[in-house]
């Protein structure tokens, strides 16, 4: 189901498998805010690439925090294709009839999680608030070590038009056996939803739909050893200037902005291009 360029982790093992005016946000930013986004904000000094696990579990920055949100402001999701692909006979997703409801899956260690998950907040802050987001980087001793990234593991997102529903299985941390030490538990509904459209149990995987999955989305769009030695203040910097257009803009940030766009635009589809702010 991986489409070419599309990267993906498999969750058993370490081999390669493969905002608008409706944003409500902690770093300042209210439901109606209307006023333009700057072109620069002032962002923390980046962190040295050689303690950024140190950082693990630290709440985000505001000023990291503003910059994705101003990001956010600016995707253009009405001339995005969806990001999801389309499936049918879908399964209970849990969520509520008449609100999408999407699903994240993925795993602290998994570099393509830690590239994937800057997309999937972006396209959040489109609709509604995340708090508790913490810094994360992914396992020092895998594909790109210590990505820069987050961690949905405690975080609450509050949105009157989307739900969302992440698990992170597994810590960034090897134990005495060599395994990644469990952090959360899939219910038995994820788990049949994983297994019936991600039978690779690749990650990250996403579903979207409302009461059932319409669309899954498997694997990031790009290679995480891009962001090699990158805090995050650089890369939320660079998720910025991507999506104010700035031609000089890296690839991989340009790739963020993409992906966030065609998030946003697969949940205003099946809403019904709801709400009008965030959809336009």
């Amino acid at each position: 189901m991986n489409k070419p360029g599309v990267f993906a982790r498999h969750a058993r093992c370490v081999a390669i498998a493969g905002v608008a005016a409706a944003v409500a946000f902690s770093a300042g930013f209210a439901v109606g805010e209307a006023q333009a986004p700057p072109r620069y904000v002032t962002l923390a000094a980046p962190v040295p690439a050689a303690s950024l696990a140190a950082w693990d579990g630290r709440p985000a920055p505001p000023e990291v925090l503003r910059a994705l949100a101003l990001a956010a402001r600016l995707l253009r999701p009405a001339s995005a294709p969806s990001a999801f692909s389309p499936v049918r006979g879908g399964l209970a997703l849990g969520g509520r009839a008449g609100r999408p409801s999407v699903m994240f899956i993925g795993a602290e260690y998994c570099p393509y999680c830690a590239v994937e998950r800057w997309a999937v907040v972006l396209a959040l802050m489109r609709f509604g608030r995340l708090d508790g987001l913490r810094l994360m980087t992914s396992s020092a001793s895998d594909l790109a070590p210590n990505t820069a990234t987050f961690t949905f593991a405690g975080a609450r997102y509050q949105s009157p038009y989307v739900a969302f529903d992440a698990v992170e299985m597994t810590t960034n941390r090897l134990g005495p056996s060599g395994a990644y030490a469990p952090l959360q538990s899939l219910t038995a509904g994820e788990e049949a939803v994983f297994r019936r459209y991600d039978p690779g149990q690749a990650i990250p995987f996403l579903a979207m739909g409302e009461a059932r999955v319409t669309g899954v989305l498997i694997g990031a769009p790009y290679d995480p050893a891009a962001l090699a030695g990158m805090g995050w203040g650089e890369v939320s910097r660079a998720v910025l200037a991507a999506a104010e257009g700035d031609r000089s803009a890296a690839p991989w940030a340009s790739a963020i902005v993409s992906q966030a766009g065609g998030i946003v635009a697969g949940i205003c589809r099946a809403d019904g291009g709801r709400p009008r702010e965030a959809c336009g």
